[in-house]
């Protein structure tokens, strides 16, 4: 390498510099104590493919794990995302000075459920949906649902929240395919969300 080079800090192929060098096929300058040898050392084909052999041992090993475990994955995750939209529909409804409440339809498939915004402080007659309805996803389904009416497995469950944070009592049960339970619970008394994992 010319003498200009060294003066500069750059340091020739083996050597180790404390300042800067450049690779001479990329045109880079690299800062820091390294050697130009460093930059040139790579992966063989067969350490490449040894490495692609283990992932691959390693998915077909987890693959089956990860499938049996979906439907928890996925009934636990309901039931969270059923307590989150109660929680906003509680907020709301105190924020807004507005009934706000959670309609489940228990006889489509899948079955799904809807937010909705009441017209007035209590006692309603007109709801307006707030969000598209929202599917229960598959190996998930709601068992029953409890509301002001009752225990019921068909029809609609009303979830309703009033501005003053109370609620009308109510649950929503959930299972997935391997006999798995949640449930979702309000108390009418505090408008309290509780998540179990049971019934």
């Amino acid at each position: 390498m010319p003498e200009s080079s060294k003066a500069k800090g750059f340091a020739p192929p083996g050597k180790k510099s404390r300042h800067l060098w450049r690779d001479e096929k990329s045109n880079v300058i690299y800062r820091g104590l390294i050697s130009h040898t460093d930059f040139l050392a790579g992966f063989t084909l067969t350490e490449l493919m040894i490495v692609v052999a283990i992932m691959a041992i390693l998915g077909a090993i987890a693959t089956p794990t990860i499938l049996s475990q979906l439907p928890d994955y996925r009934l636990k995750g309901t039931a969270r995302e059923i307590s989150s939209t109660l929680q906003y529909a509680k907020m709301s409804a105190a924020s807004t000075g507005k009934e706000y409440r959670l309609q489940v339809i228990l006889d489509t498939s899948p079955q799904r459920y809807q937010l909705q915004q009441g017209n007035l402080f209590s006692k309603s007659d007109r709801w307006t949906n707030i969000r598209s309805f929202q599917d229960i996803p598959q190996q998930v389904r709601i068992d029953h649902a409890t509301d002001y009416k009752g225990s019921h497995q068909s029809g609609i469950g009303i979830i309703a929240f009033n501005p003053t944070g109370t609620a009308s009592s109510g649950g929503i049960y959930l299972e997935n395919s391997k006999g798995k339970h949640y449930s979702v619970k309000v108390s009418s008394s505090t408008g309290r969300i509780r998540i179990d994992d049971k019934w």
